[in-house]
């Protein structure tokens, strides 16, 4: 490996521990309650340094320079929404990384955090199970994020498989570890949600396998949208929540969810920007599942509006470049976000990260003859 190759490759795997520091970090203080406000500043100071040294390394381009300048007007617009935070620092510092290695620079991430985060809690240093209900969770937080991770994981492998097939490197460690997200989310967590999420993807991908070219525009047309139909969806089941029958059996189907955003509703005004009532601050709920709902009331409808538009770029983007597998996985983890805390969670905003990223100049179409993986 030349020298030009070794510094990038260093550079990237830099890159991928101080997220992977970021996941531990979040998600040790999520299972502590605690609040390492300093040491988060210092990740964050990182991730930029990282993006000054990506620039210095490739040069620094009329491309860097209105990439900056349009992210900047972005949150600008937005207030500086914190939000935007951590998908900013991440995109700056993969801008000149493609989109394959983006997702597999989460993958690592995510990795390194789960067997982190798992060793604490069988060494006694992190609960291994929930405070709340008693549900093993392996040092993180809650049972669903613990599911969140393995979904994430998951989906790489199965992307892997699907685009490699036999010549994925460690193939049946793989597939064991897929059956394990399964049987663990089923059997012993009991979040669902995330294995449903996961046959979705696997869904997607059929289609794609199929070629069949009414299913297929369906699919692009339906995953195309889908952030702004789940946004109005969100607010529309926020809104109009009652306890009529239909309501009824559609909120335990979303394990109460529908009544937990109704109940925002009438605590948190809408507004235009983020509110000054912070979701935590509530003691009945003091959380929120569902990423769209979180904008509509913490974030507010500016921001809101900006998020989907983002989104829906990135999906045309990636349609446009011939990047099939990589938009049924965006779709799927933008249909989760529906219920799960997907878009916003700091340590898994994969999906923000490349709704920021797209906004690089060509960026997905100069990765077009990329290595995968």
């Amino acid at each position: 490996m030349n020298n030009g190759l070794q510094r990038n490759s260093n550079y990237y795997y830099a890159v991928v521990v101080v997220l992977a520091s970021l996941s531990v970090l979040n998600t040790y203080s999520n299972s502590h309650g605690l609040y390492f406000g300093k040491i988060s500043l210092i990740i964050g100071v990182l991730f930029f340094l990282l993006a000054i040294i990506n620039l210095f390394l490739k040069g620094i381009n009329s491309k860097n320079i209105i990439f900056l300048g349009v992210i900047l007007s972005v949150w600008t617009i937005t207030k500086f929404n914190n939000f935007f935070s951590v998908p900013i620092l991440v995109a700056l510092a993969f801008i000149n990384y493609t989109p394959w290695q983006v997702i597999k620079g989460y993958y690592l991430a995510n990795m390194i955090c789960l067997v982190i985060t798992s060793i604490l809690s069988l060494l006694g240093l992190s609960p291994i199970r929930n405070v709340v209900d008693g549900v093993i969770s392996f040092g993180f937080a809650n049972e669903n994020t613990l599911g969140l991770f393995t979904l994430l994981i998951s989906l790489f492998y199965t992307l892997e498989i699907f685009v490699l097939k036999r010549e994925t490197r460690y193939f049946y460690w793989k597939i064991i570890f897929i059956v394990f997200f399964v049987l663990l989310n089923n059997f012993v967590t009991g979040d669902r949600t995330v294995i449903l999420i996961f046959l979705v993807f696997i869904f997607f991908i059929g289609i794609f396998k199929l070629k069949n070219k009414f299913l297929i525009f369906i699919l692009k047309f339906f995953g195309t949208a889908c952030p702004i139909f789940l946004t109005y969806i969100s607010y529309f089941f926020s809104k109009n929540y009652d306890s009529s029958n239909f309501y009824y059996s559609l909120n335990n189907l979303l394990s109460n969810r529908m009544y937990m955003w109704n109940w925002y509703y009438h605590k948190i005004p809408i507004s235009w920007y983020p509110s000054y009532l912070k979701i935590d601050q509530f003691d009945f709920w003091g959380t929120i599942d569902g990423s769209y709902a979180y904008l509509i009331f913490q974030s507010g409808l500016v921001t809101t509006l900006i998020v989907c538009l983002l989104l829906v770029y990135c999906n045309i983007l990636l349609l446009k470049n011939n990047k099939n597998y990589i938009f049924c996985l965006l779709i799927t983890l933008e249909i989760g976000a529906f219920s799960e805390d997907i878009l916003q969670f700091p340590a898994i905003v994969l999906v923000m990260t490349f709704a920021v990223l797209t906004l690089y100049p060509k960026w997905i179409k100069d990765s077009k003859n990329e290595k995968i993986f």
